[in-house]
């Protein structure tokens, strides 16, 4: 069974997007879990942008490669 991604989600946008935003809202929630949340659990509030840093690869990798030209 092959899964297929809703057209208009989250990760499909950042997907279509550059690849820097996807990072931008990474280091956007590491920021804002760093100084908002107690001290011992920090670390729990920075795992959740790892997602962000994920699609941010997958979109960086499909922006690096050069598209294949038909003749």
């Amino acid at each position: 069974m092959k899964y297929k991604m809703a057209p208009n989600s989250l990760f499909a946008i950042l997907l279509r997007n550059p690849w820097w935003y996807s990072v931008l809202i990474a280091g956007v929630i590491s920021v804002l879990c760093a100084s908002l949340m107690p001290k011992d659990l920090v670390v729990f509030g920075i795992m959740g942008a790892f997602p962000f840093l994920v699609i941010g690869a997958m979109a960086f990798k499909r922006q690096w490669t050069p598209r294949q030209r038909r003749p």
